[in-house]
This record gives structure tokens, sequence and C-alpha cells, in this order.
């Protein structure tokens, strides 16, 4: 028999909920639940990740994969390192505390002129948007004046016929 559906149903019996009240809870019929258990359909990832989530275990726990109920927590506050930052603190730790010292302070200066170079990249942006606004209000006057000098010609061609 699935490990699935036992477990499932072990669950459910554990928390004290029938098969209608844990139906309910996952937003699917209670025939569902009843084919889960009986081991006639599965569940697909959505439902399985619902499940997991309600009885607080693992997927993984729930599909035999591992014996340990419990969901493997994520930490936010760890970092994910790539083979050259590995590298980098390697080598960081191999370097004597004056180097060390000296590295970390060109690191926040070179950190200061990135966030400056940033600032003014912003700034050379603003200036060139705000000439275009004027060169476009100067353009849009030169039309108007153009259109008023058309129509002032068109007028007095038409007063001379």
């Amino acid at each position: 028999m699935n490990v699935f559906c036992l477990k499932l149903k072990m669950l459910r019996e554990n928390e004290g909920l029938s098969q209608q009240a844990l139906a309910e809870k996952l937003n699917v019929s209670q025939s569902t639940v009843g084919m889960w258990e009986s081991n006639n359909r599965k569940p697909n990832r959505k439902a399985l990740e619902k499940i997991a989530s309600l009885f607080n275990v693992s997927t993984d726990y729930l599909l035999g994969l591992t014996d340990n109920p419990t969901p493997q927590q994520y930490n936010k506050n760890v970092l994910v390192l790539s083979t050259k930052e590995r590298q980098l603190i390697i080598n960081f730790r191999e370097l004597s505390a004056e180097s060390q010292s000296y590295i970390l302070s060109e690191s926040s200066r070179l950190q200061i002129k990135t966030n400056e170079l940033s600032h003014l990249r912003l700034e050379i942006i603003t200036d060139i948007c705000q000439m275009n606004t004027t060169k476009l209000m100067t353009i849009s006057k030169i039309i108007d004046a153009l259109s008023f000098y058309d129509k002032d010609v068109t007028r007095k061609a038409n007063n001379n016929i």
C-alpha cells in the first residue's frame, strides 16, 4: 500500500478530523479525501503542500521519503555563497589582521564611491530629462508660432483674392 494514504489517515485521525472535516479545510470533496486514503487517487502538488502545511509536516514525510515529520525550516539569515565568494572568504581568513582591516576599509571606501556614482548618474539623467523637456517646450512654441504664421499667411492670401 502507498505510504501517503497511510500517513494521511494517521495524521487525520490523530487530529480527530473526519474525512469531511479534512476535506473542508483543504477545499476538496469528502470523496477526494476518501480516494486519497484508499490509494485510488493521488493528490496534486498543490494539494500535497496544503496537507503538509495543515499538519505541519514536510511533503517528503507525506511521501515516505523521510521518517522525520518536521519540515526543514528555511533560515532566511543563511547566505548561499557562490564558489568565488567562498574562495574570497578562505583567502580573507588567511590574511593578517592588518591586511584584513585594510581590505575592509577599502571595501567600505569603494562602496561609498559606488553610491556616489549612482547618485551622480541619477542627477545626470534628471538633468538630461529636464533639458529634453525644455527642448520639447521650445519646439512646441516654434510649432505654435509656425502654425499661427501659416494661418496668418493663409488669411492674408485669402484677403488678396
